[in-house]
């Protein structure tokens, strides 16, 4: 038997967990994003209701189109959650297009996640800035704020790194490939 044979290839349990994580976590997405599309669709009356409620200051119907938003950013996650399962099962059944695909899905969340960062620390900053202006507040808001928002940060990246690193592992990579999804 050669080292690439199934028989021989140990299934690791840090990949099979990753997997019931992944479906886990996109079933669970899956779900509420079905009941807010189900919303979407059983309710035109709340998004009417927004409609008439706005202000009318003559840059048009801002509730209807924030609603819209909502209703797209809901079908949005609907398709990404079918994805992700697709994905954790394709990782459990040990297949290279799920173990690349979740690399690159997690490269474009480290990348998304740039900008959310660079927001809070930004908001820290005018925190600490504007701490002595009156109705601001205390600079130990905005010093907690960016300290909080630092440390989950690093610790994300950390966390997505050590992800990437263990699933390009050539000790994975073996495992996908003798799984013949090479």
């Amino acid at each position: 038997m050669s080292a690439a044979d199934p028989a021989t290839t140990r299934r690791s349990v840090f990949v099979t967990n990753l997997a019931w994580l992944i479906i886990a976590m996109g079933t669970l997405w899956a779900f509420t994003a079905l009941l807010q599309t189900l919303a979407w669709i059983a309710a035109p009356a709340v998004v009417e209701s927004f409609a008439r409620a706005g202000p009318d200051d003559g840059r048009g119907d801002f509730p209807v189109s924030f609603m819209l938003f909502f209703q797209v950013i809901s079908v949005v996650q609907l398709v990404v959650s079918v994805a992700v399962l697709a994905t954790g099962r394709g990782l459990l059944a040990r297949r290279s297009w799920a173990r690349r695909a979740f690399i690159g899905g997690s490269w474009l969340m480290i990348l998304a996640s740039v900008p959310i960062v660079l927001l809070w620390l930004f908001t820290s900053v005018v925190m600490i800035l504007g701490a002595g202006e009156p109705e601001a507040p205390p600079l130990v808001i905005g010093l907690v704020t960016g300290a909080v928002s630092l440390v989950s940060a690093i610790g994300f990246f950390v966390f997505m790194g050590w992800l990437l690193k263990r699933l390009a592992s050539p000790q994975v990579r073996r495992e996908f490939s003798a799984a013949g999804s090479a």
